[in-house]
């Protein structure tokens, strides 16, 4: 019965040294190199008979530096462990093995050093982490692209109907989701393009995003959306996307907002790229003195479903 079980061990010792291509090098106290057998040699530079005798740094460069450790090893030390130790192939992908250092024991000062074959497991790591960082790269060009869209949408429609499209994974269609009743305001600044030729484009910049801001600011004080900014002009609506009963009331106190803001703004009285505070400014009904910057004047006013749809038309 021993016999059969050394026998079996030896077997089963052999299988998995096939299965798992394991090789190995017998090492003397002083590290040389003792005997091997052939799947070690796929790990060498050279045939084995030439490693033979040479110090296991010569086989294995992975072993320089740490020759004291491997001198002080015992039996019931934990091994000396190399994992993923690579390979030149010819496939340009790469060879991987681990590689072990342990105590023979029972005194014998030798050293037992093992290499297992790991190429496939190593490559399937490998090519993994490759589909990981593919994934995070998309994953974060989507983002940037999202954001870019959120960016770009929010700049062409009110925020709250940007949102409402976004959460909405179906197609937008015209009027389908947003068609009813609603309050558009419109504003813009009396004699504007007159003043534009009159003044520096930098100084027309200034009072236009000072104007511009006001507007919006009192249209979205109401819990209006804007809608569109061209020029001089700004379009902001009521009761839409959200449901606001009260929307003309709204639409109203905004546009009287806008009067009270403008008035009570102080525009300042300083010279603004050479020009004076009276600069002579000529319109078509005639040329007469005006200040810098130019007066604002707005009117609030209805204007019925049938005269809009006609202007439409």
């Amino acid at each position: 019965m021993e016999s059969f079980e050394v026998l079996l061990r030896t077997e089963l010792l052999a299988h998995a040294i096939r299965a798992y291509d394991i090789g190995y090098l017998l090492l003397a106290p002083d590290l040389s190199i003792l005997q091997g057998n052939l799947p070690v040699t796929r790990w060498l530079d050279r045939p084995l008979g030439e490693v033979v005798g040479q110090e296991a740094t010569v086989a294995f460069p992975e072993l320089v530096g740490i020759e004291p450790i491997l001198h002080a090893l015992k039996e019931g030390d934990a091994p000396i462990r190399f994992e993923d130790v690579y390979r030149s192939s010819d496939d340009g992908l790469g060879q991987y093995f681990d590689l072990e250092v342990q105590c023979l024991g029972q005194g014998s000062g030798l050293l037992l050093l093992t290499t297992t074959d790991v190429t496939r497991k190593a490559r399937q790591e490998f090519l993994l982490q490759q589909q990981r960082n593919e994934v995070q790269l998309l994953s974060a060009e989507l983002s940037a692209a999202n954001e870019r869209l959120n960016y770009i949408l929010n700049r062409l429609v009110p925020p709250a109907v940007a949102q409402l499209m976004i959460s909405d994974r179906q197609k937008p269609e015209p009027g389908v989701k947003l068609a009813g009743e609603s309050t558009i305001l419109f504003a813009d600044m009396r004699d504007f393009t007159v003043i534009a030729e009159a003044y520096q484009p930098a100084d027309t910049l200034e009072f236009l995003n000072i104007y511009l801001a006001i507007v919006a600011e009192a249209i979205l004080r109401h819990d209006g959306s804007l809608v569109q900014l061209v020029g001089d002009m700004v379009m902001g609506v009521f009761n839409l996307p959200d449901s606001q009963p009260d929307h003309p009331l709204r639409a109203v106190r905004a546009a009287l907002d806008i009067q009270d803001s403008l008035r009570q703004h102080r525009f300042g009285h300083r010279r603004l790229s050479g020009l004076s505070a009276a600069f002579p400014l000529c319109s078509r009904r005639g040329c007469h003195q005006r200040g810098f910057p130019p007066e604002f004047a707005c009117r609030a006013g209805a204007h019925p479903d049938e005269r809009i749809d006609a202007a439409c038309r």
